[in-house]
């Protein structure tokens, strides 16, 4: 009946840590009456797969954790969204902060096939990139045929050390440098 018996639970200050089968909540969290819950810090100790379970009514529904601003903005969400037959995708999005959180953009997605993509909603390889890469190492071919292709009908450079040493210009003509 409310107003705090010797359960240490009910609308009043608590004098005692709430202890959940040895896990305890410690000076960290505030949950208010319509659910939001604030504090300084929450921390899960464990070392299950599934420590932090976000659980949805609907298959069909996103869901994730959301990363909001001071303000009204969210900056930036990790979330599953359905991709049908029981499978999800993870995609992290970001860019400018939005206050609505489905305006944010795609970018990483790693698809319920294992397909990931950079910039792109929709990898159509194991890796596709929608902009320029940079790679600091090799690039190694371990089986298969090489293919380099450039789709935007201009030049196609390599070189070392940023000097060209072999020049394909989009006509197909070859030269040096």
């Amino acid at each position: 009946s409310g107003g705090g018996g010797s359960d240490n639970l009910g609308n009043h200050t608590a004098t005692q840590d709430l202890n959940l089968d040895g896990n305890s909540i410690i000076n960290a969290l505030n949950i208010s009456a319509s659910g939001d819950i604030s504090g300084s810090s929450l921390t899960l100790h464990g070392t299950s797969r599934e420590l932090l379970t976000l659980r949805t009514n609907d298959n069909s529904e996103d869901r994730g954790i959301a990363f909001k601003n001071v303000g009204t903005s969210f900056a930036a969400s990790i979330f599953a969204k359905d991709a049908g037959n029981n499978r999800a995708n993870i995609i992290v999005a970001g860019g400018i902060a939005r206050t609505d959180i489905n305006n944010l953009s795609d970018l990483l997605v790693i698809s319920a096939s294992g397909k990931v993509g950079i910039a792109t909603s929709n990898p159509s390889h194991e890796l596709t990139v929608n902009g320029s890469a940079a790679l600091s190492g090799s690039i190694f071919l371990k089986q298969g045929a090489a293919e380099i292709l450039n789709k935007n009908n201009s030049s196609l450079k390599i070189g070392t050390n940023d000097t060209n040493i072999i020049f394909l210009d989009n006509g197909g003509k070859m030269g040096d440098g």
